[in-house]
């Protein structure tokens, strides 16, 4: 009897005297940031996880009720596109529309669109009939559907948005 006292007491006394130690331990753990607007955590090699600016809401891809393509930046970089519609080459529902000989972007989204529906955004504002992608682009976004609600009149084919670098600290230069 007084084995199996002794037992349960020493059992009682190490759970109580761990539990004070992990209590301890606890208290110096400093703490931890993690920026979910990053890049990293937006992008893995061609895929995009999220995006923000199409929706207008940080959700994950996943979670958004409408279809989006992304053309990423490491895309980008990997095939070097020309134009607008060299980048839009892999996203499907998307052809090129009249551009009038060559002098802006225009691009049909699903059957939709012409060469002066306002449907190609720079970074999220309406973009005039021109030339919107450059060496300042960083990822080419797709909003497929009607997306009337959050950029007003639009055709249901859906709208395009050419997101641009930000500025960075340290100057890049690239040739070739």
């Amino acid at each position: 009897m007084k084995f199996k006292l002794s037992l349960i007491s020493t059992a009682l006394l190490t759970a109580v005297s761990v539990s004070s130690y992990a209590a301890k331990e606890a208290d110096t753990l400093e703490q931890i940031n993690v920026d979910v607007n990053s890049p990293e955590l937006q992008q893995i090699g061609y895929h995009a996880v999220g995006t923000s600016s199409v929706s207008k809401v940080n959700v994950p891809i996943i979670d958004t009720p409408t279809t989006v393509s992304v053309v990423t930046s490491k895309l980008i970089e990997d095939r070097k596109p020309n134009d607008l519609i060299d980048a839009l080459s892999s996203v499907s529902g998307v052809s090129q529309a009249n551009t009038l000989g060559g002098i802006f972007d225009a691009v049909q989204k699903r059957g939709f669109g012409g060469n002066r529906d306002n449907s190609i955004m720079r970074n999220g504002i309406q973009a005039g009939p021109s030339h919107n992608f450059g060496a300042t682009t960083e990822t080419v976004e797709v909003l497929k559907g009607p997306a009337s609600v959050l950029y007003g009149i639009q055709d249901p084919g859906g709208i395009v948005n050419v997101i641009t670098k930000k500025p960075q600290q340290e100057s890049k230069h690239v040739i070739g």
